[in-house]
């Protein structure tokens, strides 16, 4: 949990890097917070119809506006960790939302829709190396090594 809140304190900070276990911490807590949040929508009832009968909870909406920022500050921080620049978050969220127009666009499975798929497997895929890749060792370009500052990692600087 002091993790998830860890993200939470650094939540517009870009800058420096992330350990896997800060990532995948996060991304734990977003999860199953998200799956209580949703049981919460489908209980109370308070929903919106987004595509025909295709629902989202007002809270799930909410909580996912919350964690917005948070989890690309978090994003962006595991991929300097992994030696690479923040903006590939961009390249990565611009072909996620081609995908998501195209799918709109083209119901039937037209070969223009086959290649954008097949493009967004393989960003997913580099995304899922790059996130459970180990930091680069030392000092890169982006700060100190996390592992290195473990230490003094939750002190209340």
């Amino acid at each position: 949990m002091q993790w998830y809140l860890f993200a939470f304190r650094k939540y517009i900070n870009f800058a420096g890097r992330a350990r896997r276990k800060e990532y995948f911490y996060f991304l734990l807590f977003t999860f199953l917070t998200s799956f209580v949040l949703a049981f919460i929508d489908e209980f109370i009832n308070i929903k919106f119809e987004y595509a025909p009968k295709q629902y989202i909870g007002i809270l799930s909406i909410a909580y996912n506006l919350f964690i917005l920022i948070p989890s690309l500050g978090v994003s962006v921080r595991r991929l300097h960790d992994s030696g690479k620049s923040g903006w590939w978050m961009l390249i990565y969220t611009a072909v996620a939302i081609l995908y998501i127009i195209a799918s709109r666009l083209f119901k039937n499975f037209t070969m223009l829709m086959i290649v954008i798929s097949i493009i967004f497997i393989i960003f997913s895929f580099y995304y899922i190396y790059l996130f459970f890749r180990n930091s680069e060792d030392g000092t890169n370009e982006y700060g100190a090594n996390p592992k290195d500052q473990e230490v003094s990692y939750f002190s209340n600087t």
